[in-house]
């Protein structure tokens, strides 16, 4: 099925259809608990990190980092959950830097959940959003996140 495929497919079952997309709400949905850690002076060095302990699956995200990227981290780390990382490596700093296929897969996957390409080509095309920037805001992303999708969806 593949990253996007598998992105859709959580989206079809427990997306609501409102943007921008709340990777915690399909996550719980999914049966996952999600936790955010390195609040009130709790050291996480960690960007994020999916587990199963105990027969329960969990995702833990940083909550000292930007809002943009906990959702991307949410998503991520959902990722590792459906593409079936069970021993998916604790994530700490820039995704973009990991040679893991997994941490790769799991990028795509986490693109494609919270900017969906049919959609972002809906926004883009149509002109319901003039900028990276406006899309960004749209899709609740950071600009660089929005601008690496539309590159690689060769939109730009």
């Amino acid at each position: 099925m593949g990253e996007e495929g598998a992105a859709r497919e959580l989206l079809n079952r427990y997306w609501d259809r409102r943007l921008p997309i709340d990777p915690v709400k399909i996550a719980t949905a999914a049966g996952i608990s999600v936790y955010g850690r390195g609040g009130w002076g709790e050291d996480y060095p960690y960007s994020g990190y999916y587990r199963i302990f105990n027969g329960i699956q969990s995702i833990e995200y940083n909550v000292s980092e930007a809002p943009v990227r906990q959702r991307f981290t949410v998503a991520h780390e959902l990722g590792h959950f459906a593409l079936g990382h069970e021993d998916a490596p604790r994530d700490v700093g820039n995704f973009q830097s990991s040679r893991d296929f997994r941490e790769l897969q799991a990028n795509k996957f986490a693109a494609e959940l919270l900017m969906p390409a049919s959609l972002v080509r809906e926004h883009y095309l149509n002109g319901k959003a003039g900028s990276v920037e406006a899309l960004a805001n749209i899709f609740g992303v950071s600009k660089d996140a929005m601008g690496y999708r539309l590159i690689n969806l060769r939109l730009i």
